[in-house]
């Protein structure tokens, strides 16, 4: 799967007022330098006398007030007590964004930055515990396990929205001869749209084991074809995150019922280990039977060419689809120079009776979601299908 070299990519207490007054306070965590308000009051109370120098915006950026107005929300006293602050080296950031909080480590460098969209009368709370995610330095060992994340907004962050993502084994091409598997964008970009929304997400493949990503999905292969694909750069070097791939789940060990969602993935090895492997096939159709949401993507989508029910019609049969454009397929073989997948799934999607595939432009994100079905057109419609699980499921 080929395609233009350019890719898509114990603490204390904080508690919105009245909207009295719509610009934020902007407070000092470490209890030595208060950080004055634009309209010259210090915002730590009975802290010190001394106050820090009020910085210009940065470039391109609103001024602080100009960008508050736009804000909901009133002033944020955040009260902290002297020794939590004398442990924790924290500072709001002059001169930068509404509710940016800096936390810093004791060795200064930045632990989490976040940046809160405060309403009127919310109440959070804003863990500082050492074993909160990206706080202190006792991270715990599995960085999906805390409920402590940046998605403020879900509902029942300790009831999270639960999601299998399946990809290819390893495999050897027969068309090219070449080592092929998963496409690392078209994991690691649904990845972090589900996990940035709460949702939980486990990786499992038919033989479950080590994955192996091909080799021009990887953005840190020698040709570069993948080089600007960030969010798979930094899945690869996260060892947490890493070992999702290296040690997935055995689909003989994936319960349909204890998903929300089943997410299949492409890549140049589905063509060949999802294509025949009833185990992927009876996992498509019962998840799709339970009412679950089954998500299929890029040349995942083959085996949507023969996936059938328990009444024998196939799964497709009065749907609307996508997947892997003959475009798409044309551009990646003249790219390359020779023939790479067995056969072309449009051409063969075209054969069918009672079932309308669709296509957007070559390499363009193109997602579809008919009922429970949704498909991503190649590997830059993987983000695009992730939100309409979110669409389906919310948060």
């Amino acid at each position: 799967m080929l395609g233009p070299h350019s890719l898509a990519q114990g603490g204390e207490r904080l508690e919105a007022s009245t909207p009295t007054e719509r610009r934020p306070q902007l407070t000092e965590l470490t209890g030595t330098r208060p950080l004055c308000r634009r309209d010259g009051t210090v915002g730590l109370r009975q802290r010190s006398s001394s106050a820090v120098e009020e910085q210009p915006p940065r470039v391109g950026e609103r001024d602080l007030p100009t960008a508050a107005d736009e804000q909901v929300g009133a002033e944020l006293p955040f009260e902290l007590s002297d020794r939590d602050a004398q442990g924790r080296l924290g500072h709001v950031k002059a001169g930068g964004r509404p509710g940016e909080v800096e936390l810093l480590g004791d060795n200064h460098e930045v632990a989490q930055m976040t940046e809160l969209e405060h309403r009127p009368k919310a109440r959070y709370e804003i863990g500082l515990e050492e074993d909160a995610i990206g706080l202190g330095t006792g991270v715990g060992e599995d960085v999906r396990s805390n409920p402590v994340t940046g998605a403020i907004d879900v509902l029942s962050p300790d009831d999270p929205k639960r999601v299998v993502i399946v990809a290819s084994n390893p495999a050897v091409s027969k068309q090219t001869g070449w080592p092929i598997g998963f496409w690392w964008a078209e994991l690691t970009h649904p990845y972090w749209e589900l996990s940035e929304r709460g949702y939980r997400v486990d990786v499992a493949s038919a033989d479950g084991g080590r994955l192996e990503g091909d080799s021009w999905s990887d953005p840190r292969d020698e040709s570069r074809y993948s080089a600007d694909d960030l969010l798979s750069l930094g899945f690869i070097n996260s060892p947490e995150h890493l070992k999702l791939v290296e040690r997935s789940r055995p689909l003989s060990d994936v319960a349909v019922q204890d998903y929300d969602a089943v997410l299949l993935v492409g890549g140049q090895g589905p063509m060949y280990t999802f294509w025949d492997d009833e185990r992927v096939h009876r996992l498509v159709a019962s998840s799709y039977e339970a009412g679950k949401v089954t998500a299929v993507i890029c040349h995942a989508t083959c085996v949507l060419l023969k996936v059938r029910l328990s009444d024998g019609r196939l799964l497709v049969e009065g749907r609307t689809w996508t997947g892997f454009a003959n475009s798409e397929e044309r551009f990646a073989d003249e790219y390359v120079g020779r023939k790479i997948q067995p056969f072309w799934i449009e051409d063969e999607a075209r054969k069918l009776e009672n079932t309308n595939f669709i296509v957007n432009g070559r390499f363009k994100p193109h997602a579809v979601r008919d009922g429970n079905l949704i498909t991503g057109q190649q590997q830059y419609s993987g983000a695009a299908a992730a939100r309409l699980i979110v669409e389906a499921l919310g948060v």
